[in-house]
């Protein structure tokens, strides 16, 4: 990736905006630099779009609206947005590891009882 197109991409500001750049960034091919350089195309405008897209997927909880949305779902919006044809075959994108579960504590109920 050119010096170029990760300016006009922009600093990562936060987790979400640092995944998407590490799973496009080996994905940019000299074509999708060109698009991201002449359509102004950044990080921050991806997540925009990715979280519009999400707004029709909302559900009221409250005074709040929620969706959820799946990974794949949301890096195959990232795809559309920069105009990525194909999802990465697995020796091209870093995969972003699910965060790890706690060990859990052995207890015996029945022992709190005695």
């Amino acid at each position: 990736m050119t010096q170029e197109v990760r300016k006009q991409l922009g600093e990562p500001k936060n987790d979400l905006e640092r995944d998407t750049l590490n799973y496009i960034e080996p994905l940019i091919t000299e074509m999708i630099s060109e698009d991201i350089i002449g359509k102004g195309l950044t990080l921050k405008g991806c997540l925009e779009s990715c979280f519009k897209k999400g707004k029709k997927f909302e559900v009221k909880a409250g005074s709040h609206g929620v969706a959820r949305i799946s990974e794949d779902q949301h890096f195959k919006w990232v795809r559309e947005y920069f105009g990525i044809e194909e999802a990465p075959s697995s020796d091209k994108c870093i995969a972003i590891a699910e965060p790890k579960k706690p060990a859990g504590l052995a207890l015996d109920f029945d022992s709190l009882l005695d």
